[in-house]
């Protein structure tokens, strides 16, 4: 199976282990032919944030430098991708832009996980204003579909750690949420990471709805260690559920 992972994480990242040539090499044992480091953006901070679970500013310059060298490096082995996982920070969008710009990156992958701010209220795996859940998760996540920067929409029912329940209202978020990546071609992602915690997403009824709707899924590794991208056991598994439920399936992006 040809197959790519545009879901790589780096040690930049503060909770991610090995080094940026450990995945490269990872990946290509495992039959890889694409891959895309994707690491968590950095983000001018606001006196409220700050960068526990993401690279500082100051280290995306040497994140560059290190995958072009590594992709140069291993250019007859496999394809290597630079990009981000980046939340929908809507007065700060003209900042993400200017680093796709000054470090010509190649695609941004919209992790939806804090509202408006990084903090632990505004995570939208543990959302602290329960009743408006729903409504700024949708609202962020639209937002950030129409605004053309991202290819791919990473673990999108992650807001699912927070009720871990489907019910009508459920289904109703799920459908919008599927119209805007329709409308749009934003890929939606089947996350590897929360089934490799078992963690309340991939939920199985999200993806059947996903998949009914016809958007384009692609799996994602979502991998914090180069041994993540070797569980090839894990990754075949996944896609054998998603053409189990006749998806419109993308192995890669190329």
């Amino acid at each position: 199976m040809i197959k790519g992972n545009y879901h790589t994480h780096t040690k930049r990242c503060k909770h991610a282990y090995g080094s940026d040539e450990e995945y490269v090499i990872a990946a290509i044992k495992a039959g890889f032919s694409e891959l895309a480091f994707t690491d968590h953006a950095p983000w001018n901070l606001r006196d409220d944030e700050n960068d526990r679970i993401r690279m500082h500013m100051s280290e995306m310059s040497d994140y560059v430098e290190s995958i072009r060298s590594l992709k140069d490096k291993y250019a007859d082995q496999i394809k290597i991708l630079i990009g981000l996982e980046a939340e929908y920070f809507e007065a700060r969008m003209g900042d993400l832009e200017s680093l796709v710009q000054e470090y010509d990156l190649d695609l941004l992958v919209l992790g939806n996980h804090f509202h408006i701010r990084d903090s632990n209220d505004t995570y939208f795996g543990n959302y602290k204003d329960f009743k408006l859940l729903y409504d700024h998760y949708l609202e962020d996540s639209i937002k950030a579909m129409r605004s053309g920067m991202y290819k791919i929409f990473a673990h999108p029912d992650l807001f699912l750690k927070t009720v871990n329940i489907i019910n009508d209202r459920t289904k109703v978020l799920i459908n919008s949420l599927c119209d805007v990546a329709l409308e749009t071609n934003t890929i939606m992602e089947y996350n590897l990471g929360g089934k490799r915690y078992r963690d309340y997403y991939p939920n199985d009824t999200f993806w059947k709805i996903v998949a009914e709707r016809g958007c384009t899924i692609i799996v994602g590794v979502d991998a914090h260690d180069p041994r993540h991208l070797l569980d090839t056991a894990m990754y075949d598994k996944a896609v054998e559920f998603l053409r189990s439920l006749n998806a419109n399936l993308i192995t890669t992006l190329d």
